[in-house]
């Protein structure tokens, strides 16, 4: 997108400095000059911008067309400031374009460069936007296994919970038994002892025990 836009800018500073030297150019009634250029390089765009040929309608020649400028009362003197104006216009105008050109160039070769660098990185966003969907999925997974552990933990807590209670009521009845056995043995202690002291016999003691 930047490239894109920075092409499009060059093309419309190509047109605005079109434009520009259109406007500059000054035309001579039906006389004006034309370069002849080779496709040459920028030594010999020098030496091409003085090959100003001058070109003449048809049927008109140089002559005549001096002497009907005379007559309409030109100066040699303003025919030669005109036609120095056109050489200068045109000259600029080259110049225009041998700078636009440059402009042109200059956008192309940073196109080439850093088209190999926008290969890499949208490689680069493939490369993480697939690491990113397997680390999701991933997560997602995480997510599923801490949801079975968490129902899995309430449950166990139920069940300890449940065990607990059990193991309460248990421990409670454990302590009825140990009091009733601790009376038992105290009840039989008391028993052997009145046997033993007042010579009763197994019978009567029996028949005493409540």
């Amino acid at each position: 997108a930047y490239l894109k836009e920075k092409l499009e800018k060059c093309k419309a500073e190509l047109e605005t400095r079109r434009k520009g030297n259109e406007l500059n150019l000054l035309p001579l009634s039906s006389f004006y000059t034309e370069t002849f250029l080779d496709s040459v390089d920028g030594n010999d765009m020098d030496e091409d911008n003085r090959m100003l040929v001058p070109n003449i309608p048809v049927g008109v020649s140089g002559t005549a067309l001096a002497a009907s400028l005379l007559r309409d009362g030109w100066s040699l003197a303003k025919m030669y400031a005109k036609y120095q104006e056109a050489v200068d216009a045109l000259r600029h105008e080259q110049l225009g374009r041998k700078q636009s050109q440059a402009i042109l160039e200059r956008v192309f070769y940073e196109i080439e460069v850093k088209a190999g660098a926008i290969l890499d990185e949208r490689a680069e966003h493939d490369r993480l936007s697939e690491a990113y969907s397997v680390v999701n999925q991933k997560l997602e997974n995480s997510l599923s296994e801490q949801a079975a552990l968490e129902r899995t933990i309430q449950e166990l807590k139920a069940e300890l919970k449940r065990h607990e209670r059990v193991y309460i009521a248990a421990q409670k009845e454990i302590v009825d038994l140990q009091t009733q056995v601790t009376v038992l043995l105290k009840e039989c202690r008391d028993i052997q002892l009145r046997c033993g002291s007042g010579g009763c016999d197994y019978a009567d003691d029996v028949t005493t025990i409540p």
